[in-house]
């Protein structure tokens, strides 16, 4: 797989701006883990 450097520098950015949010304690706000739920929901439907 490969991806762009314009992706991967936005995933970069991406990756930081959630660690400082959860270093703030934005995982245990109220809806957080339901952001999330359908996420997982979809992943388990998917094939390696």
């Amino acid at each position: 797989m490969e991806i762009s450097d314009k992706e991967y520098a936005r995933l970069k950015k991406d990756s930081a701006t959630l660690a400082k949010l959860e270093a703030a304690g934005v995982d245990n706000w109220e809806g957080y883990s339901f952001a999330f739920e359908s996420d997982e929901d979809e992943d388990e439907g998917e094939e390696s």
